[in-house]
């Protein structure tokens, strides 16, 4: 597990009686494994949060570089429109 550093920590009572319940119940070992899990998931969490972030840029960026002529929202939904005209049948 590596080192570990003592924390005093204050935190509300359900969340006392959360981590108390999951080493009662034999989840964990103790409640700094229930807090080291949290941290982990929370790690997690972050990281996969981040990541969406940075598509989201790349993906705006590339948009912003696009040269393509941007298509206002009544135009594209004029061309929804026909296309689903078009493309739909009624059932016979």
């Amino acid at each position: 597990m590596g080192t570990t550093r003592r924390l005093n920590l204050d935190i509300s009572e359900e969340a006392a009686d959360l981590v108390r319940d999951r080493v009662k119940k034999g989840e964990y070992v103790s409640e700094g494994a229930v807090i080291e899990a949290a941290l982990h998931l929370l790690r997690e969490r972050d990281d996969e949060l981040a990541l969406r972030l940075d598509e989201i840029r790349r993906r705006v960026r590339r948009s912003l570089e696009d040269e393509k002529p941007a298509v206002s929202a009544d135009d594209a939904e004029r061309q929804l429109t026909q296309f689903m005209e078009c493309h739909t049948r009624p059932a016979s």
